[in-house]
């Protein structure tokens, strides 16, 4: 490959980082707007080629907390905050946990659990709504668990958070709201984490 052959492919490169990068960001907002998960398997996709796997987790954090954070705004009226409070404070220890297993895990790995999760995702989230959790505070502090340690380790695991909150009978406009401020404080927490971990840097954002 000759010089003006390797400048017109770093031109597609950058080309593509420009225009496809945007546009994942604002078609995964979209969806994760309107059913509360699902935004972070496009950013998955389009990102992995770009920056490796190693870094596409954290930078999904960063993501989280910004999209959620509008939607939070959109819905503030609707946030059920003692379960929104309940939740988070039990996914607290898995945040860093799950980081410390992405800190360890090698790249292959890590794309084969995010390739699992990409193909089962919407079946296991069509079958967690489906099943009748008990209602109650024991239930929403073991999905707020289980979810940290998924959610510091990889994406998409916001199904997890919509079956918590319709076990405690949440829906509509108030299961988004309090899913939007859930997601909000996760990713904070996971970029606060992956950075004190080195896993997320300035100038990766």
């Amino acid at each position: 490959m000759d010089f003006t052959e390797k400048n017109a492919l770093v031109s597609m490169i950058l080309t593509y980082e420009m225009f496809a990068v945007p546009l994942a960001a604002f078609f995964a907002a979209v969806v994760s707007g309107l059913g509360g998960f699902g935004g972070a398997f496009l950013l998955i996709i389009v990102l992995t080629p770009i920056v490796g796997v190693k870094a596409v987790i954290p930078l999904i954090s960063v993501f989280a907390a910004c999209n959620n954070l509008s939607r939070v705004f959109i819905y503030r009226k609707e946030i059920v905050w003692r379960t929104a409070i309940y939740f988070t404070l039990a996914s607290l220890p898995g945040v860093y946990f799950g980081a410390k297993l992405l800190e360890w895990m090698s790249e292959s790995l890590l794309l084969l659990i995010l390739g699992l999760i990409l193909l089962f995702a919407i079946p296991v989230g069509r079958k967690l709504k489906k099943t009748d959790f008990r209602s109650g505070n024991k239930t929403i502090f073991a999905f707020g668990a289980i979810y940290g340690l998924v959610s510091g380790a990889a994406a998409g695991t916001g199904m997890l958070v919509v079956a918590g909150l319709n076990s405690a009978g949440l829906r509509g406009a108030v299961l988004l709201g309090t899913d939007a401020i859930i997601g909000f404080f996760n990713g904070a927490m996971r970029a606060g984490v992956y950075s004190f971990l080195g896993l997320l840097t300035p100038t990766m954002i």
